[in-house]
């Protein structure tokens, strides 16, 4: 025992302070994700058991991806580019203090706008998603879409909120995405006269505003606290920040409108597509979610870290190393999940509205998705680098080439499978992703 004791400690010597703090900062993230994500699990399976594969069901996911669509790409651009900046920039407090005072204000006007603009392309959105003019769905999922125009805002603030924290490396902030599908849970089963638009909207508004006050509550409590408002736009880190979003932005729109088009795509493909489409994607967002969060959370700062400090071929080497061990851990999860989908499914979902015939169409999209595991877990790794390095240009042509890629996979498989196309293109998309980044990080 004392040999092993002995090794044991000799072999953590060798690692690199910082792959130690890598390692301490994913567990710690681990676990937070795991205990957040079990309450997506109990979402699921609420939705499932109330509303099946049903036109509600549909109508809510619809309006929620076009509702949150624009704050999930501007809260995963924000989260990429500021971190490091967050990082860096806190070396000179009052530089730093007058930058967050300004970014403050801008994410208030930005939230408002948000919410304005979801609910004044309500009918434009819906029309486009839904294929139809004039169908019920068309009509349950406009008047979602208006219903929840202030998710908009209120998600933008949050994922602010949490990219302050992340950049602060106070990790806590995970729990916080456990209250949206508490909310919608509770929203979905609570014995009140509620229409079923109702009780999910409410219970998703409930769950976000609680989120937003616990993330407050965090940053308050440290050194920083959530800091002031400024409309005057004179910080020099600006420039930077315009460079960083920016190109971001650009690369993650293109590569977040896949969203929305596969949900368009599935709309077509008849009633309880969008449904089966959005557990699948659920349940895979699962993994792909616990990677960005264990990931991108314990390694982003860290990189940004080690390249300020002007160590670059150190976090270089970090990167590639990570990768693999990432991409092996994700063919690990591929083929755990593609054995125990199938009963964990029925066990989990298939109870109430929720079929058996619902339960296997959601399991064989979930082991065709779960193809992308590998692909996605390598690929989030070498993204921290890019984006720690500054190399939001190339971040932004390999997203959009990777759409390309996509839609035409879509174009020429989905005549052939349907439903399950939509599947295998997410796969190709992130394989050619993940080609293309490690040409980028293997280059000098």
């Amino acid at each position: 025992m004392k040999p092993f004791r002995k090794l044991a400690a000799a072999s953590m010597a060798a690692i690199h302070p910082s792959s130690r703090a890598i390692v301490a900062s994913g567990a710690r993230v681990t676990a937070l994700a795991i205990a957040a994500k079990l309450f997506t699990i109990v979402r699921e399976v609420t939705l499932a058991y109330r509303y099946g594969t049903g036109i509600s069901i549909d109508a809510f996911n619809m309006a929620f991806t076009i509702a949150s669509w624009l704050p999930v790409l501007l809260v995963s651009t924000a989260a990429t580019g500021l971190v490091p900046l967050l990082v860096s920039s806190v070396r000179d407090q009052r530089s730093h203090q007058h930058m967050v005072a300004e970014l403050n204000a801008v994410i208030a006007m930005l939230a408002i706008g948000l919410c304005a603009l979801a609910a004044v392309t309500a009918p434009w959105a819906s029309a486009l998603m839904t294929g139809a003019t004039t169908s019920t769905t068309h009509s349950l999922t406009q008047a979602m879409i208006v219903r929840l125009a202030p998710v908009a805002g209120l998600g933008l603030v949050a994922g602010y909120l949490a990219t302050r924290l992340q950049a602060q490396q106070r990790y806590l902030y995970t729990i916080g995405e456990a209250f949206p599908p508490i909310g919608i849970s509770l929203g979905a089963i609570a014995p009140l006269a509620w229409s079923d638009e109702n009780a999910l909207i409410t219970g998703l508004l409930t769950g976000t505003i609680v989120q937003i006050a616990f993330l407050a509550f965090l940053l308050l409590r440290t050194d920083e606290g959530i800091g002031g408002f400024s409309l005057d736009f004179s910080s020099p880190h600006w420039p930077r920040i315009r460079k960083a979003i920016g190109t971001l932005a650009i690369g993650a729109g293109i590569l977040w409108i896949t969203v929305p088009v596969e949900q368009a795509y599935a709309a077509r493909l008849g009633a309880g597509a969008v449904a089966s489409l959005n557990y699948a994607n659920r349940l895979i967002g699962m993994g792909t979610s616990i990677a960005i969060v264990i990931i991108a959370r314990a390694l982003l700062p860290t990189f940004s870290r080690a390249i300020a400090d002007g160590d670059v071929a150190l976090a270089r080497q970090q990167a590639w190393q990570w990768a693999v061990v990432c991409g092996v851990l994700g063919v690990v999860c591929a083929a755990l999940g593609w054995v125990a989908s199938g009963p964990a499914i029925r066990l989990l979902l298939q109870r109430g509205a929720f079929g058996g015939h619902d339960a296997d169409v959601v399991a064989d999209l979930v082991r065709l998705g779960i193809m992308q595991l590998p692909f996605f877990f390598a690929s989030t790794a070498i993204v921290q680098w890019l984006a720690a390095s500054g190399r939001y240009k190339s971040v932004s042509i390999i997203a959009g080439m990777a759409v390309i890629v996509k839609i035409t996979l879509l174009q020429l498989l989905i005549p052939v499978l349907g439903l399950y196309a939509l599947m295998l293109s997410t796969v190709g998309m992130y394989a050619f992703s993940l080609v293309a980044q490690v040409s980028q990080i293997r280059s000098k």
